[in-house]
């Protein structure tokens, strides 16, 4: 069993620091329309941050395990939050990736490499809403 450990502190207004062992603080405040800061991270960036870099390194491992070279990797994400009768609530998150592979590569497999990562990912594994992945392979 792994253990993950922060602490967060309060520094006034709506804002704190969150922190960990040998890791530079995050400034934290809720979203600007919620009267946060535009230039600041807040939770609700975080998690769909967190789902995003897991898919990524969890993609980066599955290749490494299948042999694959991925040549580049970059995607965007997008989760999508609305009010519901029981509050504040996550619907979806939505991540576009864009594979590149060296010539020769089997595209499909390189695809499927995401579309595993997709099913192994702890972080998009924890939320209780539903995290679609749509991937495009490119050759380099």
């Amino acid at each position: 069993m792994w253990s993950y450990e922060t602490t967060l502190q309060w520094t006034g207004a709506n804002i704190g620091v969150e922190r960990t062992t040998s890791r530079p603080d995050i400034i934290v405040c809720p979203p600007a329309e919620f009267g946060g800061k535009e230039d600041t991270w807040n939770p609700e960036l975080m998690l769909v941050a967190a789902i995003e870099s897991c898919m990524l390194l969890t993609s980066l491992s599955v290749a490494s395990r299948q042999s694959i070279i991925f040549k580049g990797y970059t995607s965007k994400a997008v989760g999508r939050m609305a009010k519901t009768p029981e509050g504040l609530r996550f619907q979806d998150a939505v991540i576009d990736v864009t594979l590149t592979v060296a010539a020769g590569t089997d595209e499909a497999k390189a695809a499927q490499i995401v579309k595993t990562a997709e099913k192994y990912c702890p972080v998009s594994n924890a939320v209780n809403f539903p995290v679609t992945v749509n991937v495009h392979v490119q050759i380099e």
